[in-house]
């Protein structure tokens, strides 16, 4: 009997083992959250007509009231009251009031909503719609070839890629490849994508002009936002040679042609902000125009092109120096050119004198030059003159020049009292008289002679700088014995 016993317990033991294994088994089949697989209206447009009801369905059969304690349809801010309903998996949620015409409706489902083993929804649903008509207009968002692109591929397709489902008919007023080329017309299944295939090749050494106008429309009649236009080539043909490389002043819009080295040594009186204007005879390819510029001392620039690619507009990013001679690779073709135009001359301190006594019916300068001894009358009103060189076109800034300008004393040997600083004194000629394309800063001060001997040192930094942005050419530093 125990031994009957025991063999049935051993053999109870192996029949309950597979129900448990099934048990877990169905567990772990109900642990993933519930989805929702389709709504409606799903779309962001809808007829107010055909809108009398809300339908949700979810992938699994969901605890019914967490459901619709989770659901809002919302009428702009305001949420609308209804029944629900349910068929299956799906919940169908029907508003007291009429859908309205012209509104913005928002389905809400909250993550909160639970299937019948407690699994909510993984994020909260949302989705908008709005009953009118649909106004926003189409666009390109995508396109190929592009723009200047050379194509070794005579039977490269033209691709554009819309923004939503167009019209497809609309796409025969809408699409001109110019010179004119037989092909085919082609729409993706989604109707946002078109594909004009060539049935022949393209022209060896040919610009193609693609246009798609706002002839194109949308599935509800709105026009494409704005026509494209773009450009291909096709490899082969002629070489693009040079017409011309031009120096084009920024401001004055003035244009002096380059000559290359092997016909000239060296082309003067280029600005440091001057552009250069390439012109070539054909399209140039677009794998040639990253490099057919090149700038030796190298200088940041970059090269603008115009729509037909054969002239180019060369614009650096940083102010060419003065006096610098630069070579330009133009293609296989190289020119020297020199900095050295009126509007790039630096501002330059050609002479500084001193006046001990300004008030004086006929004042005395005496013109300073290193370790000259400074002659001062004490308790007199003196005067420093500057003499600064400058551009033909421009005039000093006087607010750099005070920034720039400083006197230093040794041991105190001098005390100066600043009273005022004048450009181009009248009233007091200055001696020398300025010379063309010179400006004199006068600097007064009341100059009490302290007895001791010392060095006075008069310096001007590189921040003085003239109407155009020319700074002065060097640090400016002038020493004296008191």
């Amino acid at each position: 009997m125990s031994r009957h016993g025991k063999i049935t317990h051993i053999c109870l033991l192996f029949t309950l083992l597979p129900l448990s294994d099934c048990e877990l088994i169905t567990d772990l089949a109900h642990m993933s959250p519930p989805e929702i697989i389709s709504f409606s209206p799903a779309s962001e447009y809808a007829d107010p007509a055909e809108v009398e009801k809300i339908t949700i369905t979810f992938s699994t059969i969901m605890d019914r009231t967490k459901t619709e304690e989770a659901f809002a349809l919302k009428e702009e801010s305001e949420n609308l009251q209804g029944k629900f309903m349910w068929q299956d998996n799906t919940l169908i949620f029907t508003p007291y009031g009429e859908i309205g015409k012209n509104k913005t409706f928002t389905i809400l489902m909250k993550k909160d909503a639970e299937d019948l083993y407690g699994n909510s929804l993984k994020d909260d649903f949302r989705h908008t719609f709005f009953t009118g008509e649909e106004l926003v207009p189409p666009q390109v968002i995508n396109f190929s070839p592009q723009n200047g692109e050379t194509l070794k591929n005579l039977n490269e397709p033209v691709v554009v890629t819309f923004s939503e489902r167009m019209e497809i008919e609309s796409i025969y007023n809408g699409f001109r490849l110019n010179p004119d080329v037989k092909g085919t017309f082609e729409w993706s299944e989604d109707g946002k994508i078109f594909t004009f295939t060539p049935v022949g090749l393209y022209r060896q050494g040919e610009e193609y002009t693609v246009e798609i106008s706002t002839d194109l429309r949308d599935l509800s009649g709105n026009s494409l936002a704005e026509s494209l236009l773009f450009s291909f080539l096709t490899e082969g043909g002629e070489k693009p040679e040079i017409i011309s490389v031009k120096a084009e002043s920024k401001n004055a819009g003035k244009t002096d042609e380059l000559i290359p080295t092997e016909e000239r040594s060296l082309n003067t009186g280029l600005n440091k902000d001057d552009r250069i204007l390439l012109t070539f005879n054909t399209p140039v390819p677009l794998e040639e125009r990253s490099y057919i510029f090149g700038i030796s001392p190298s200088v940041p620039f970059t090269l603008d092109w115009k729509t037909d690619f054969k002239e180019g507009r060369v614009q650096f990013q940083e102010l060419l120096e003065y006096g610098e001679i630069y070579t330009l690779t133009v293609d296989d073709k190289k020119y020297r050119v020199e900095i050295s135009g009126d509007r790039s001359v630096p501002v330059k301190v050609r002479a500084l004198t001193f006046c001990k006594d300004i008030s004086q019916s006929v004042p005395t300068f005496q013109e300073l030059h290193l370790n000259d001894l400074l002659i001062v009358d004490d308790g007199k009103t003196g005067s420093f003159d500057f003499y600064l060189g400058h551009s033909s076109e421009s005039v000093i800034d006087i607010s750099t020049f005070l920034d720039a300008f400083q006197i230093t004393t040794e041991n105190n040997c001098l005390s100066l009292e600043f009273l005022d600083i004048e450009v181009d004194p009248a009233v007091q000629q200055s001696d020398p008289p300025p010379k063309e394309n010179e400006t004199v800063i006068r600097i007064t001060a009341n100059i009490e002679d302290n007895l001791v001997s010392g060095v006075v040192t008069i310096s001007l930094d590189r921040g003085v700088k003239d109407s155009l942005g020319n700074l002065l050419n060097e640090k400016y530093t002038m020493q004296v014995n008191k």
